[in-house]
C-alpha cells in the first residue's frame, strides 16, 4: 500500500468531486497537512486506501480533519470518497455522579 500511494503521486489536494467545501467555521482548508497518514480499510469486501489528516493551506494547519478513500485500480489510486470533519468544541451538556 505504501508503495502504491507513493507511485500514484497523490498530491495534497482533498478530493471534492467538483463540489465546494463549506466548513462550519473559518477553517475550510482543502489540502491535506503534512501529518497525513495512510491506512488500508475494507468496505463491502473491497480494499481501499484511506488518507486521514488535518486540513491545511500552505503552512497553516486547521483543527479540522480530512478523510479520503481511494480505490485501487491496477497500478494507480482513484478517489472514491472525501469527507471534511469540523472539529467543534461545545459546553458540557451535563454531569451526574452516583
Amino acid at each position: 500500500m505504501r508503495k502504491l500511494s507513493a507511485q500514484s503521486g497523490l498530491d495534497t489536494e482533498f478530493p471534492t468531486f467538483g463540489g465546494k467545501v463549506q466548513g462550519l467555521n473559518r477553517y475550510s482548508y482543502t489540502e491535506f497537512y503534512d501529518d497525513t497518514i495512510f491506512v488500508p480499510i475494507v468496505v463491502g469486501g473491497e480494499m481501499y486506501l484511506a488518507r486521514i489528516g488535518h486540513a491545511g493551506f500552505a503552512w497553516r494547519r486547521s483543527p479540522n480533519y480530512l478523510f479520503a478513500a481511494y480505490r485501487i485500480v491496477s497500478d494507480h489510486l482513484e478517489p472514491v470518497a472525501g469527507i471534511y470533519v469540523d472539529k467543534i468544541r461545545s459546553a458540557l451538556a451535563g454531569i451526574e455522579v452516583d
